[in-house]
């Protein structure tokens, strides 16, 4: 008895790993295939990313709030990474295999919704800049539609113009809706000419609102030596 109980204390590493569960292995390898997606090179990363689409459409029955939850954590804390996940997702709403058409994108944009208002709700300016970036990569992708896109902007542009609005608060949404029409231009323009260029000439009317003070450097922003 007592060497049986040695021998599992001391059993290699890799026979405990064979004896997890493996619906836990699964949702690890889920995950991780999430996360790396594009971290090595993007020589082949056309070819990578249709493949973990294939993966990930197959494990939709099973996984679907695991694969959207970590897709919006990865968008989140991985910011650079936002066209990825948008073409990733892109993938996944065109090719449903079993699914109503429409159903993955409309799953996949009502839970940025939701994430999107619980940072607006708490003012979590990192997360609120993250999705509104994803919104426009998935308008790209032909997840969102582009007029919602839009509107989202036009939303958040319309906080520049609340009575007694703090100026940095208006600044940062000023920022965040040029940031956003930047990561869609094309695809604005293309879709949508006359409201992308009312959005774009609203931020220039607000940018020409600005004062003088707005314009000089802050303290912090000093010369060496000076």
């Amino acid at each position: 008895r007592c060497y049986h109980h040695a021998s599992r204390r001391h059993m290699p590493v890799n026979k405990r790993a064979r004896e997890e569960p493996e619906e836990e292995s699964i949702e690890k390898r889920l995950v991780n295939l999430i996360v790396r997606i594009g971290d090595r090179s993007i020589a082949d990363l056309n070819s990578h990313l249709r493949g973990l689409a294939a993966a990930l459409t197959a494990e939709l029955p099973t996984s679907r709030t695991l694969i959207y939850d970590t897709i919006l954590d990865c968008v989140r804390g991985l910011q650079p990474k936002a066209p990825i996940y948008g073409a990733l997702c892109g993938l996944l709403a065109a090719n449903p295999q079993g699914e109503p058409d429409g159903v993955v994108a409309a799953d996949i944009v009502a839970q940025l919704g939701r994430e999107l208002q619980e940072a607006l709700d708490v003012h979590a300016t990192f997360s609120i800049r993250a999705f509104c970036r994803f919104a426009i990569e998935l308008a790209n992708a032909r997840v969102a539609s582009v007029d919602s896109a839009l509107a989202l902007l036009e939303t958040l542009l319309a906080v520049t113009a609340e009575p007694g609005v703090l100026p940095a608060r208006a600044e940062w949404f000023a920022c965040v809706v040029l940031d956003s029409l930047a990561l869609g231009g094309e695809v604005f323009t293309r879709d949508a000419p006359e409201r992308s260029a009312a959005l774009l000439g609203a931020v220039r009317a607000y940018a020409a609102t600005r004062g003088a003070d707005a314009l000089s450097a802050p303290a912090l922003l000093l010369p060496y030596g000076g």
